[in-house]
């Protein structure tokens, strides 16, 4: 038998669009512990532009990473998309093909690491949980 979905409480939309950017002034170690909360190490890992789980941890001890404004762009997208739909459908979305990215993932998209990019994802994750 498969799980039944969750039910989230009702949540307002404009509040949780007002409070993305909490991401600015958020210490990066918050950041990422979010973001492994959400999304999980790995997606977190590739957020930050590396390939492997075991420089999260540093990150999360206040290391700077090479790619914070990466991170603090994959914070706004797991926020509005967990909160409003779920750390499943954060996690999905993150590592599914979009047809507005020419079948690229929003990781992949992040991964260029461009203002371009990260403002690409981000909106993409608005039309996506408020759709």
């Amino acid at each position: 038998m498969r799980e039944a979905a969750r039910i989230h409480p009702p949540v307002d939309r404009e509040q949780v669009l007002d409070q993305m950017d909490q991401a600015d002034r958020l210490p990066i170690s918050a950041v990422v512990r979010d973001l492994v909360d959400w999304i999980g190490l790995g997606v977190t890992a590739m957020a930050g532009g590396v390939h492997e789980t075991r420089f999260v941890r540093p990150w999360l001890e206040g290391k700077t990473p090479r790619r914070p404004a990466s991170l603090r762009a994959a914070w706004r997208a797991a926020y509005i998309i967990s909160t409003l739909c779920g750390s499943e459908a954060a996690k999905a979305w993150f590592i599914g093909q979009k047809r507005e990215f020419d079948f690229e993932s929003p990781i992949s998209v992040l991964d260029k690491n461009t203002p371009e990019a990260r403002t690409a994802v981000v909106r993409s994750a608005v039309r996506f949980a408020t759709s």
